[in-house]
């Protein structure tokens, strides 16, 4: 004997389209976790580097000042008291290049890999500078900024994508309720011998009537979850908001710190070998080579605020300065 069958559902009072939509947005969810993950391993990533590049300026700055105190060595040994401060300056830039430069190189460099995903006993060279990296040539209003989130954080489209889900669950839920109409067909043959010779076909309608009584139930449980889903999202939106404003109050006094940082250092640059050559003692003179050397380290923090603070708020808006 061998039968077939078969049936085509003709109305589900829209669960099987409900169910579609379902689908086609959890996808759309998926994607779109998968596109806030890319950002935010983007994000710690360039980060991570712009740490490494930091820390590689502030011992190249060290080791140039550390030639450049050659040149304010004393030539005679009748000047002890020049002989000592110039001894202890060399020996605190020592220091500083081992204790500090050389610690905090390792430890960006173990963030780095961390952040890349690869072994942390990988061997890798930092490459570049940070006056290679570019910063954004005009800053945005904050207006821009709080219009930039709704169209480019994906957090917004995931509430939209929820939204859209939680509906169609009320949805589901409502047509279960509804009567399924389908039409079936069976096919058979019959006999004890190869080739089987009797047949037999038949078709029907069927009507399935749901008589379930926890449908309202499940229906009030759907709709409350839609309500939580509207309340999630003005939460969000006060959140971002709150990011956003921060981000940019950061951006904006990061820059303003860098402009000043920047002139100082300029001033610095152009004033300082006439400063040291009209200096009347040696204490004068290796003074006057401390407050450059802060002046430049100065330079570079603020410059990699400033980058940190694009980075973030690139971060948070979910779109590129330009």
């Amino acid at each position: 004997m061998g039968r077939g069958t078969i049936e085509q559902d003709l109305y589900t009072g829209g669960r099987s389209r409900n169910a579609v939509v379902l689908a086609k947005a959890s996808l759309e969810k998926a994607k779109n976790t998968r596109d806030k993950t890319k950002l935010r391993v983007t994000r710690d990533v360039r980060l991570a580097f712009l740490d490494c590049l930091s820390v590689k300026a502030g011992d190249d700055l060290v080791v140039q000042n550390l030639k450049e105190l050659e040149a304010f060595k004393p030539r005679s040994s009748d000047e002890p008291l020049s002989r000592l401060l110039w001894e202890d300056e060399r020996i605190a830039l020592g220091n500083l290049r081992q204790e500090r430069s050389h610690r905090n190189r390792d430890e960006t460099v173990f963030a780095l890999l961390g952040a890349i995903g690869m072994d942390p006993m990988s061997e890798i060279a930092v490459v570049g500078s940070l006056e290679e990296l570019t910063l954004p040539k005009k800053l945005p209003r904050l207006e821009e900024a709080l219009s930039w989130v709704r169209e480019f954080r994906p957090e917004y489209k995931a509430e939209a994508l929820e939204s859209e889900m939680n509906a169609t669950e009320v949805a589901i839920a409502l047509a279960s309720r509804s009567p399924v109409v389908s039409l079936a067909g069976m096919y058979e043959f019959l006999g004890r011998e190869f080739p089987l010779r009797t047949v037999n076909w038949s078709g029907m309608v069927r009507v399935h009537l749901p008589l379930s009584w926890d449908n309202w139930a499940t229906i009030r449980e759907r709709k409350a979850q839609q309500r939580m889903g509207q309340v999630k999202r003005v939460e969000i939106d006060d959140q971002i908001g709150l990011e956003v404003r921060r981000a940019f109050f950061d951006l904006k006094t990061s820059f303003e710190a860098l402009t000043r940082r920047k002139d100082h250092q300029a001033l610095w640059r152009e004033l300082y070998p006439k400063a040291v050559s009209s200096g009347r003692n040696f204490e004068t003179r290796i003074d006057l080579f401390k407050r450059y050397f802060a002046a430049r380290r100065q330079f570079i923090d603020a410059l990699t605020g400033a980058l940190k603070a694009g980075y973030e708020f690139e971060y948070i808006t979910g779109k590129d300065l330009e």
